[in-house]
């Protein structure tokens, strides 16, 4: 974890219509996919919880971030960030087929692994029911009751969801189905990350098979075997 000065760019709509930033940084504190820094205003005594901050994509001189991005942040806002923070998606092996389920507010923080579709041949495929806009042509969109039809075209299953949401996860995926049916599927959970990994206040814990952890810390990005759904 490392400490680093940001600045504001530009503020735009993302692909679901929510506030995200190109923020120039040092490259040091970009999150890699998954990862997320934690950012303040320099000089904001008002601020007393900082903002996670995800990437969407990688730029010459920093990032996109994913949303939300406070409204306070304008372009020109300079920012105290500290990161990269916790574990992110992790992809192992030959992929072909790439199946990326956005149960949230954004696809956002799944759009990162966008740059695999230019490293191979890689197709991509998003489930999600939220209203979208300006995808990449190369990404194929799909709700997310059609999910299942595509279970065993994927080779990895990557997720986006609020930590509330894993019920869901468990009647979509299947995960009561034995193991060796269901493809390798990382799950990043959304949540309250009030300490940053700093305190193990317990407002993110979540339930895995082996007892609690701290979704700040532990992950966000999680095996789905290892959550208790």
């Amino acid at each position: 974890m490392q400490v680093g000065e940001g600045e504001i760019h530009a503020v735009e709509l993302d692909v679901s219509g929510q506030r995200c930033a190109y923020i120039s940084c040092p490259q040091h504190v970009i999150p890699a996919p998954g990862q997320y820094v934690l950012a303040h205003k320099v000089m904001d005594d008002m601020q007393m919880l900082l903002s996670p901050l995800f990437s969407q994509r990688r730029t010459s001189n920093g990032f996109l971030s994913a949303p939300s991005v406070p409204e306070i942040w304008q372009p020109g806002t300079s920012l105290i960030m500290r990161g990269p923070l916790g574990r992110g998606f992790s992809l192992s092996g030959e992929i072909r087929n790439l199946a990326l389920l956005a149960m949230g507010s954004t696809p956002a923080r799944l759009l990162a692994f966008r740059e695999f579709l230019s490293q191979g041949d890689v197709a991509m495929a998003l489930f999600s029911d939220i209203k979208l806009h300006a995808l990449p042509i190369e990404i194929e969109v799909h709700p997310l009751a059609a999910f299942p039809e595509f279970q065993l075209w994927a080779d990895m299953i990557l997720v986006d969801l609020p930590a509330q949401m894993l019920p869901v996860l468990r009647d979509l995926i299947g995960a009561h189905s034995p193991s060796e049916l269901i493809p390798e599927t990382q799950v990043l959970l959304t949540t309250d990350m009030p300490c940053g990994a700093i305190a193990d206040c317990g407002v993110c814990a979540v339930k895995t098979r082996t007892g609690w952890d701290f979704v700040c810390r532990d992950g966000p990005v999680f095996n789905m075997m290892d959550l208790e759904l």
